[in-house]
């Protein structure tokens, strides 16, 4: 979830899927994603409200104002339905109805930073300076002890959840808590906690990674009042803003102005201007199809990731200005899109040439590729459809919102 649309990374490249769908238009700018048990995937917004991506295309979703008109800054799926942390408060979906989670205890601060389903069926939410329980229907639980504040909340198949907060972090079921000054000292705000594939805990909060070891004896640890064991911890150059464990047990951890960063087991990745790569900023990335990357860096032009090493574009290709998108065709081609200008390159002998290239009035946002042709997103002025010498526009009135 980026403030340019949905991606979806397969393993091998970054694809852009735009933006979902409002009551005033289509936003690029997502905040919180969770995904249901049904496969399909929930998208937070922004600018207020949630949408439901459903076999590839966005479904608008009808929900209550008190939802539509708050960002939303957290979502989590599960078999009861869907809960979500909202400026103002929580929301919960079950049953094919919208459940107003309102703050039980009168005076604090309603709004939702943090939601997590636990293995009983209750529903948790954290706030600025409280963390309160519900049952699945919505009802209100008696609250936890925990007062400092819950940024990120994670589950476990205990019946609690680990939380959180704003340079401290714990571990609630029910109503008691349990926490140790030596667990997350020096951390900053935490963003995420995150269990992986083996089961190990790992914190992601300031420009901090602190991997704390197997979850179960962390929690003995905490419940013993022990010190928890810190595995190892990484410092990063830059402020983080999520993290994610995928299949491979790898964790995947998103920055402000650094990119991406990726942990294995034996290895933690960056690639930066060690490897050739000319700006920190890395705008839009797309594989070659051959092990490779193209990498539009910031507003420095485009390079190509080969080996471990970045070098600069070849022949007609961009390599100045800001260039916001990218494909790599079906049929080898390479697509790129820079400020009001989409462009359609070819390689012959590993030297790509341009073949064509089109203006547009807005500025590029997205290109994809479909059975039809190839589709690119404007900012503002609908979108193209390019199939062959056909140049077909689309705006409001042809349903794009």
């Amino acid at each position: 979830a980026t403030f340019g649309g949905l991606v979806r990374f397969d393993g091998l490249e970054f694809r852009s899927l735009g933006g979902a769908p409002t009551s005033v238009g289509w936003n690029p700018r997502m905040t919180a994603l969770a995904t249901a048990t049904d496969g399909s995937l929930w998208v937070g917004l922004q600018s207020g409200g949630v949408a439901r991506l459903v076999d590839g295309r966005f479904e608008d979703v009808e929900q209550p104002d008190g939802l539509r008109n708050a960002t939303v800054w957290d979502l989590a799926a599960g078999s009861r339905g869907l809960l979500a942390a909202v400026d103002g408060g929580a929301w919960m979906y079950t049953g094919g109805r919208w459940v107003d989670l309102a703050p039980p205890v009168a005076g604090v601060d309603p709004t939702g930073l943090a939601v997590a389903w636990d293995s009983e069926g209750g529903a948790w939410v954290g706030g600025p300076g409280s963390l309160y329980r519900f049952s699945a229907d919505g009802s209100p639980r008696p609250p936890s002890s925990w007062a400092l504040g819950a940024t990120a909340l994670q589950a476990d198949d205990q019946g609690g959840v680990w939380i959180g907060g704003p340079g401290a972090m714990g571990y609630a079921q029910g109503e008691k808590v349990w926490t140790h000054p030596e667990l997350s000292p020096g951390v900053g705000r935490i963003v995420d906690v995150v269990t992986d594939g083996e089961g190990d805990l790992w914190i992601v909060g300031g420009t901090t990674i602190r991997l704390l070891g197997h979850e179960p004896e962390v929690r003995r640890a905490l419940m013993a009042g022990d010190p928890p064991p810190v595995v190892e911890q990484w410092e990063t150059p830059s402020t983080l803003r999520c993290g994610f464990a995928d299949r491979e047990r790898n964790l995947w951890v998103g920055s402000d102005g650094h990119g991406f960063w990726r942990f294995g087991r034996q290895e933690f990745v960056r690639f930066g201007a060690e490897n050739g790569l000319p700006d920190h900023s890395v705008g839009v990335m797309v594989g070659d199809g051959d092990g490779g990357l193209w990498v539009a860096a910031s507003c420095s032009g485009l390079v190509h990731l080969d080996d471990g090493q970045f070098s600069g574009a070849p022949a007609d290709l961009p390599r100045s200005g800001c260039c916001s998108a990218l494909l790599h065709a079906g049929d080898g081609s390479l697509w790129t899109g820079c400020g009001n200008r989409v462009s359609r390159f070819e390689a012959e002998e590993g030297v790509y040439r341009e073949i064509r290239s089109w203006e547009t009035t807005h500025a590029v946002l997205a290109i994809e590729e479909s059975d039809e042709g190839v589709w690119v997103g404007t900012a503002g002025g609908g979108a193209l459809l390019l199939a062959g010498d056909t140049r077909t526009a689309f705006d409001s009135t042809d349903c794009l919102g």
